[in-house]
């Protein structure tokens, strides 16, 4: 076999697992993209979380945060991200202040940055009901 072809085969394989993993990695994502979306937040009952500060944190995989969470009179007071590693998803962060605005998690999510602003919900979910 030529030294050409063997370079041809050996740049086809490399392109095949390039596009393979591609395709395994998009559908992952979409997979996970999928999830959060149809995550409830209806288990926090705000009058059942008492004044304080709390912790926690959301692994999404490719994204993932923790915040800290205080509360006041059963109102959410302030959000701090302790973390966020997002890549692109940086634009989802101002999500926090919608949160704290709204007294809630029932909020629209950052548009080109829904994944970043999902993880951050379920983060503050996961600090205030302890899970």
């Amino acid at each position: 076999m030529s030294k050409l072809k063997r370079f041809f085969i050996v740049i086809s394989f490399i392109l095949f697992v390039i596009v393979a993993a591609g395709i395994f990695g998009f559908f992952q994502i979409n997979k996970s993209i999928k999830s959060y979306e149809s995550f409830s937040f209806g288990g926090l009952d705000l009058s059942q979380v008492e004044d304080g500060t709390y912790t926690g944190s959301e692994d999404g995989g490719m994204v993932n945060a923790a915040v800290e969470v205080t509360v006041e009179n059963h109102t959410i007071t302030k959000i701090n991200i302790l973390s966020h590693e997002c890549g692109t998803g940086k634009p989802a962060e101002v999500i926090v202040n919608d949160i704290v605005a709204n007294n809630s998690l029932e909020v629209d999510t950052i548009g080109g940055a829904t994944y970043s602003s999902n993880v951050l919900r379920v983060a503050v979910y996961h600090a205030l009901t302890n899970n």
